[in-house]
């Protein structure tokens, strides 16, 4: 067995390991049970928000609890196809770490002799359209990361944002794709305009992850969802996360003018 081979098996033998060191703290419903995914915008069963709440997370691919970890990946002197982070770049994801630990508490520490949860690789690919990747390597039957990667590629400027991005999905937020939410930082493309996690990004880090936004406060207002089976629907949204909420999803009731008398929305047929 040559070094290349020998270091990639125990780096995977390291991975299956961390799921075992560090405790668990999970939340303790299923935020299905409280939010409704967005029909229009997510046909994931296992996701929950949307386009139209500004957020998106997934019940099936998050991390639990507020802490994980990392190594950045230090090239073999020969023959590797990966590139070296350079002090700089290591101080933009230092940078993007710290954003996510500045607005919920979420801790990212880089490790450098622990076996980590995560590994983040640099690479020229000439080929790939994207900046960054992330990649969950292991998740547990409870829908828990225990192993990630993140792959940067050196053909585009990597920021801190980009990073700060990537670190997102580890946490369970996914990517949004309507030009209305590139003020997003989990917006797909590198033309997002955020620079931070947003309001209510923060707070739906904080209901997937368990670290405290388990209760919604529910405005009592209204927000028009769409039609789910041919039927117009509505519901009220937390104040906080902006998350539409499952118990209170009723049909729309329209007035002489067409116009449902709580949201505004219109039937689609």
């Amino acid at each position: 067995m040559n070094i290349k081979k020998y270091l990639s098996v125990l780096l995977s033998a390291l991975f299956v390991l961390t799921s075992c060191i560090y405790p668990a703290y999970a939340h303790t419903t299923s935020q299905a049970s409280q939010l409704l995914s967005d029909p229009d915008a997510n046909p994931d069963l296992n996701s929950l928000g949307g386009e139209k709440t500004g957020w998106s997370i997934s019940e099936s691919c998050h991390s639990n609890g507020y802490y994980s970890s990392y190594w950045i990946y230090e090239p073999l002197p020969i023959g590797d196809t990966y590139e070296k982070i350079l002090p700089e770049m290591q101080k933009k994801i230092g940078a993007a770490a710290g954003k996510w630990r500045s607005t919920m508490g979420f801790q990212f520490e880089r490790l450098y002799t622990t076996p980590p949860n995560g590994m983040i690789y640099a690479l020229t690919n000439q080929s790939a359209p994207w900046a960054a990747m992330f990649t969950p390597n292991y998740i547990n039957p409870a829908g828990h990361i225990t192993s990630w990667r993140i792959d940067l590629n050196y053909r585009f400027t990597i920021t801190e944002v980009t990073v700060a991005h990537e670190f997102g999905h580890v946490l369970g937020l996914r990517d949004l794709y309507a030009s209305n939410n590139n003020n997003k930082l989990m917006y797909y493309s590198e033309t997002r305009t955020a620079t931070n996690p947003t309001k209510h990004e923060y707070y739906a880090a904080k209901t997937i992850t368990g670290i405290g936004h388990q209760t919604h406060t529910w405005t009592g207002g209204y927000q028009y969802l769409g039609a789910i089976g041919g039927v117009c629907y509505h519901t009220t949204k937390c104040k906080d996360c902006n998350g539409p909420s499952v118990m209170h999803k009723v049909r729309c009731t329209y007035n002489a003018n067409h116009v449902c008398k709580h949201c505004g929305g219109r039937p689609t047929a």
